[in-house]
């Protein structure tokens, strides 16, 4: 049998000076990722996902906020050891949050599940026997809410036990 050469060639085996710019800026950010990380203790440096130089900024991105808060208190050490490290154009440095955006962090966004029809009933019951009229309307616009929540979570659930089936 024979082998059958392909006619596709890949774009990354031409020499292109747009190719050669993209890795040498990867190749800068590693390089800045690798020497903030060095400053920073161990626990804080693993919670850092990406470092860019932008004009005289330097912006550290984190995985959280909780860590972000932390990263606060190095912006003087980032910017010196980025210094040292040869941008000394670098005069800031501004700590980002970086939230991927995958499925399991959707979910568990919206794993909360609303109140039994019970719960929303009982709400509505209590609004009729409330005297103050402006709890009694929030305690009618809660129960509404619940309600048009509930049924959107009925909706959901009937969607996906019928695609399991």
């Amino acid at each position: 049998m024979t082998v059958r050469q392909s006619s596709f060639i890949n774009i990354l085996t031409f020499e292109s000076k747009v190719i050669s710019r993209i890795y040498s800026e990867i190749a800068q950010q590693l390089a800045v990722l690798e020497t903030v990380k060095a400053v920073l203790p161990a626990a804080l440096a693993g919670h850092i996902v990406h470092c860019v130089i932008s004009k005289q900024k330097l912006s550290v991105y984190t995985d959280s906020a909780n860590w972000a808060s932390q990263l606060r208190f190095y912006n003087n050490d980032f910017c010196e050891a980025v210094k040292v490290a040869g941008f000394s154009s670098i005069h800031s440095a501004d700590i980002k949050i970086f939230l991927k955006h995958d499925s399991l962090q959707v979910n568990k966004i919206h794993a909360t599940a609303p109140p039994s029809a019970q719960t929303i009933a009982h709400l509505r019951q209590q609004s009729f026997l409330c005297t103050d009229p402006q709890l009694r309307q929030s305690l009618n616009k809660l129960s509404a809410t619940l309600e048009s929540l509930h049924a959107k979570s009925a909706r959901i659930t009937n969607y996906r036990t019928s695609r399991v089936l």
